[in-house]
């Protein structure tokens, strides 16, 4: 059987065969109305089936296949959100933005004329880089992130109290959202989380950033998080990451 990384890469080279995103549905939690979505992708091949991210992108970013890939995901996500953002104006598209293509010196620019082209408002896009990824550690990433600023481009630290870099971040650079890592998520009965998830809501809005926490899958967890002044509610509880034409049919008709 052949190798993950030559299927990927023929995966690739023949138009991103195998390829797809899902969306999974995002929430305001002061009342439950719709904030948008984020775009997963998904792979599945012959001999493989269906792939997990965690197995098929440390394969892309390892060969470089991510950033042809980046930028066709961005496509994909941009012209969907296109169509959400006539039928909801407020609806907000997050992107997943792997650490690898911030070195990549025309993403700026390629993501700009993506937008430009599908008519997508910039303030509709929310870009995520995960906090696992140490931005501060490359000048490349630091300067790709001054040029998302200054094109008024909208970035999210994803999984925020998992790495190590994640308050100097936060610090440095005007996030406009911060999506809270599920081991945050206070638990029925476990008062002594609570004042974390508490703190990073407090922290975040200090620099003016939105707070979105992840992983909400009980309503006890719902409302611990409410409580806590989170801004936006993501989880298999609200929804799970579904195919466009079910996410239309569920959150938008």
């Amino acid at each position: 059987m052949e190798s993950l990384e030559t299927i990927l890469k023929e995966k690739v080279n023949n138009g991103f065969d195998g390829f797809r995103l899902e969306f999974q549905p995002q929430f305001r939690a002061v009342d439950g109305s719709l904030y948008g979505a984020e775009a997963l992708a998904r792979f599945s091949c012959r001999g493989y089936g269906v792939v997990p991210p965690d197995k098929f992108i440390p394969v892309m970013e390892e060969t470089g296949l991510i950033i042809p890939f980046g930028r066709w995901v961005f496509r994909k996500a941009a012209e969907q959100g296109k169509r959400w953002a006539e039928m909801n104006p407020g609806f907000q598209m997050s992107i997943n933005m792997s650490g690898y293509q911030f070195v990549d010196p025309d993403v700026t620019d390629y993501m700009a004329s993506i937008l430009e082209e599908v008519g997508l408002p910039k303030e509709n896009v929310i870009l995520e880089i995960t906090e696992t990824y140490d931005i501060s550690s490359s000048d490349e990433a630091l300067a790709t992130l001054g040029r998302f600023q200054t094109a008024g481009m909208r970035v999210a630290i994803d999984d925020f109290g998992t790495g190590s870099a994640g308050i100097m971040a936060l610090k440095a650079h005007p996030f406009h959202m911060v999506k809270v890592a599920r081991q945050f998520i206070p638990e029925p009965g476990n008062g002594k989380d609570d004042p974390f998830l508490a703190a990073i809501s407090l922290l975040a809005h200090g620099v003016g950033a939105e707070v979105c926490q992840e992983g909400i899958e009980t309503e006890e967890q719902y409302e611990a998080v409410r409580l806590a002044k989170v801004e936006v509610i993501q989880g298999y509880l609200l929804g799970k990451p579904v195919p466009a034409a079910d996410f239309e049919r569920r959150y938008l008709n």
